[in-house]
């Protein structure tokens, strides 16, 4: 029974994994999932990514921002991606550059989102567009011609994407506590990757 006990309490409460990366609830892997260059150029490896991006239409360009960790060491790209035709996902070239980074920079990342819950977020709250007026008719508010913020983590076989469709605009309009937690994910990884 000593063992037992001694074990239970060695083992991490779902917190992190056993490299110190959070756990996460991971996506199924599907054919829109494996279109992704993120996906395509890290599955298969070691890496634990963390990316984002913004997507829309109108786009013919799409820059990933990214923090791989490979061979126990964080690096960060810029990917500017050149797709087929705009509203296309089929990406015709990708050019690459290595950006400045720290490791202690990226824990303090990692901390910021566990302690917002980040990783944990359900994808139809971040998203919620429909408001209950104070006389009970529910309203269901658009907005075309937008952009979606989208992060896609993998770790070790793991797939997880977050994205938020216009997520400030909406927040205006229909606070929601997940979205509010994106967006303050989404502001600390931007403080980590994004120049001044």
């Amino acid at each position: 029974m000593k063992k037992l006990f001694l074990l239970l309490f060695t083992l991490p409460f779902g917190a992190h994994a056993q490299d110190g990366f959070p756990e996460f609830p991971p996506d199924s892997i599907t054919p829109l999932v494996r279109s992704s260059p993120v996906f395509e150029h890290f599955s298969g490896t070691d890496a634990t990514v963390i990316s984002y991006t913004t997507t829309g239409y109108w786009s013919e360009k799409r820059t990933y921002y990214m923090i791989v960790r490979l061979n126990d060491e964080w690096k960060a790209y810029r990917w500017r991606a050149k797709l087929l035709e705009r509203g296309s996902s089929h990406i015709t070239r990708i050019t690459r550059k290595r950006i400045h980074l720290t490791s202690d920079s990226v824990d303090q990342l990692l901390a910021e989102w566990t302690a917002l819950g980040f990783w944990s977020l359900d994808q139809d709250s971040i998203n919620i567009r429909s408001k209950q007026m104070e006389d009970g008719h529910v309203v269901l508010m658009s907005l075309t011609d937008g952009h979606s913020d989208v992060f896609e983590i993998m770790q070790k076989g793991k797939y997880r994407e977050l994205s938020g469709y216009m997520p400030e605009h909406f927040q205006k309009e229909i606070p929601v506590i997940h979205r509010q937690t994106f967006i303050q994910g989404k502001h600390a990884f931007e403080r980590l990757i994004l120049p001044d």
